[in-house]
């Protein structure tokens, strides 16, 4: 199986940004706020050293958050706590925002006025009319619901034009009053809305689907601010945000706010004392990893919880895809390559391999419509990949799409490019000539030496074909056309991985892309075995140099988000037609529509938490264990293969290793962090790609 590279978004812990609890009373109970309403209120050398905290970042901007119970009820500590920020941005020379999160009981005219005086956005919390209010916020004392201050309190906010928002939380019994609800506060003159759904509550898959649609139709809402349609947060429980609650502890993520209801996710969410952390840059995690932490944790609920973190989590990444496909968060996420399925023909008969091998072949116009499809990108440059089957059984038809698309490409102000995946067998120089005159790569398929390679490719007409698939390879190898070895590692063939990449070494091949077979179980010992082998890469640096995967992101492999346009024109997640003899469940599942019907290729994209859900909601119970067991393999593989250069470093007796992430437009940070460290020098390591093209580089 083929390693095929995921866009995923990577979401880490915002080291800009820190919330203070500063109490945990609150003269409401919501029955959706878990929080332990037992801590004390927060100290004022806490409060300062959380500060402190902040001020440790990296960036020039930071924003410092309020968060309760009801901050207003220590107003003092509020002002005092924006005060000492004050101060502290002179002296760092960083711009400070603040954020404060309000019920709006104690909010009037005065405060507001205070607080409009500063960067300050402030988060009313109100979900609807007076009956919804009632229902979703009660008091936690007697007398009459207070509906007509709240609203008089929000209109005075609005009056006076201060910075908000109001956060909406709803349950999924609240969605059939859900446009009532938002009717009733743009009534108020709110145009600014945040919707949070309850999370600890359960969701099923009609709740979610009524709650895209909802989404879908605010969208369109004119003079109505959805900052959901702006957001980055989902799946909110695995969401990355710093907590420091009153007692001085530091949380990562939302977990705070389950802590009665879930407290095993709130322990697992924890990571040290206030004055245990000396930068913020400690804080800092990915929601991958988040995600990691959740699932383990997941696994250690009882039933009636797992049942309900599952489905917020699915709730969480249904929203997450929605925003994607309305273009909001990444709009680089584009489709810019389409896999084709030229034939299910093949004169190999590989055990691994679980396409469904038959006599299909792609017909000229269906090809035609699916590069049209590719060419509906935004992207400035596509690829279009021959699959099989065996591709070059259809050379005419290949020929064909490569004139098609590049001269389409050519038209609407594009750059085509193209990969073809090979046995190897029918390669030779004319078509090797052919594609050197095109923007092509070959990917051609071979697992190692003779032994390892005819274990499990499997010639149907029996012949001992490996002299000339090593004569063929060769002949590329010299020709100047790019290509790769595609290699494939089974629990039988582990063992003789380090010594099959070093037969590509030593046979003059110097590009490797190392996959696993996905269709059977990994044993412990196995997966232990498969990071031995690559471990022996480490003391050869040139071997190392020769393997993609520690630069490609692949992993898991399992949860590969590659389109493919099928023979007959339908178009899935290419798991449907890769996997389909174990998975037969995933072609239906991974169905997209038709090359006639899809007028947004970029519409199709979905990362690798999407996928994740899609598979493990339709994995029959049979294959879902596979599933899984493979999913701990490519993690293991991808912190291996993510965490292996900065092992593997160097340093000079007067050079220290100083970790730190840099993201994109940050670059002049480093100034700072000179001056700070005290050093003459940085230098970097960059991983993923790099918008710049200096000529020092290469």
């Amino acid at each position: 199986m083929e390693s095929r590279n995921s866009n995923q978004i990577k979401i880490r812990a915002n080291t800009e940004n820190l919330a203070v609890m500063l109490t945990s009373r609150c003269q409401m109970i919501c029955p959706y706020c878990a929080i332990d309403r037992n801590e004390p209120d927060m100290p004022e050398l806490v409060l300062i050293q959380a500060i402190d905290l902040l001020f440790t970042s990296l960036s020039d901007k930071v924003e410092l958050q309020f968060f309760g119970g009801e901050p207003l009820l220590r107003w003092d500590l509020i002002k005092k706590g924006m005060a000492y920020a004050g101060k502290k941005s002179i002296e760092e020379k960083k711009k400070t925002r603040y954020l404060l999160t309000t019920n709006g009981l104690l909010l009037d005219e005065q405060k507001i006025r205070f607080l409009k005086r500063y960067p300050v956005t402030i988060m009313y919390s109100m979900d609807g009319d007076k009956k919804t209010q009632i229902k979703n916020r009660p008091l936690a004392g007697t007398g009459p619901y207070p509906a007509a201050l709240l609203e008089k309190n929000l209109q005075d906010l609005i009056r006076v034009k201060a910075d908000y928002f109001v956060n909406l939380t709803f349950y999924p019994r609240d969605l059939k009053e859900m446009k009532s609800n938002i009717d009733h506060l743009r009534e108020l003159g709110v145009k600014n809305i945040q919707l949070s759904y309850a999370v600890g509550t359960y969701w099923s898959t009609d709740q979610i689907r009524s709650y895209l649609r909802i989404l879908s139709d605010l969208a369109k809402v004119p003079d109505l601010n959805i900052r959901n349609l702006l957001s980055k947060s989902e799946p909110v429980l695995a969401s990355p945000q710093i907590l420091i609650t009153s007692a001085g502890k530091i949380y990562l993520g939302c977990a705070a706010v389950l802590e009665r209801s879930f407290p095993l996710l709130n322990r697992a969410f924890y990571f040290s004392g206030l004055t245990q952390v000396k930068n913020l840059s400690m804080l800092e995690r990915e929601q991958e990893e988040q995600l990691k932490i959740l699932d383990r944790c997941v696994q250690k609920l009882p039933s009636s919880q797992k049942k309900v973190i599952s489905s917020n989590l699915l709730l969480g990444r249904a929203v997450e895809g929605f925003l994607k496909r309305q273009g909001n968060i990444r709009k680089e996420n584009f489709v810019d390559s389409l896999m084709i399925m030229t034939t299910c023909r093949c004169q190999l008969a590989c055990d691994y391999c679980q396409v469904r091998q038959s006599n299909r072949t792609m017909p000229k116009e269906i090809l035609f419509r699916s590069i049209d499809l590719l060419l509906t990108t935004q992207s400035p440059r596509v690829l279009l990949r021959f699959w099989g089957g065996e591709p070059l059984l259809q050379w005419g038809l290949m020929q064909e799409g490569i004139r098609y698309a590049e001269k389409k490409a050519g038209s609407k102000g594009k750059k085509a490019s193209f990969m073809i995946t090979t046995n190897g067998l029918l390669l030779d120089k004319k078509k090797i000539s052919y594609l050197k005159k095109h923007d092509a790569v070959i990917m051609f398929s071979l697992d190692g030496d003779k032994r390892t390679n005819q274990a499990h490719r499997l010639f149907r007409g029996k012949q001992d074909i490996y002299d000339r698939l090593l004569k063929n390879v060769r002949l590329l190898s010299r020709s100047g056309l790019p290509y790769f070895i595609n290699m494939v590692v089974t629990p039988l063939n582990v063992g003789q991985l380090f010594r099959n990449l070093l037969f590509f070494k030593e046979t003059g091949l110097r590009k490797i892309q190392i996959c696993h077979q996905v269709t059977d179980p990994w044993p412990g010992e196995k997966m232990e075995k498969y990071l031995e082998e690559l471990e022996k890469v480490r003391n050869d640096p040139a071997l190392a140099a020769m393997i993609m995967n520690f630069s490609n992101q692949s992993e898991p492999q399992f949860l590969s988000n590659e389109i493919i346009a099928d023979t007959d024109g339908k178009v899935y997640y290419d798991a449907a037609l890769f996997l389909e003899k174990a998975y037969p469940e995933f072609r239906k599942a991974c169905h997209t529509g038709h090359v006639d019907s899809l007028k947004d290729i970029d519409a199709l994209y979905r990362d690798k938490n999407e996928i994740y859900s899609l598979f493990r909601e339709n994995a029959l119970p049979r294959g879902r264990k596979i599933f899984l067991n493979n999913i701990r393999l490519g993690r293991k593989l991808a912190h291996f293969y993510d965490n292996f250069f900065s092992q593997n470093a160097s340093l000079q007796d007067d050079e220290k290793p100083f970790f730190v992430n840099f993201y994109k437009n940050e670059f002049l940070l480093q100034k700072g962090l000179v001056r700070q460290l005290k050093i003459n020098a940085l230098f970097f390591h960059l991983r993923g790609p790099c918008l710049n093209n200096c000529i020092f580089c290469r």
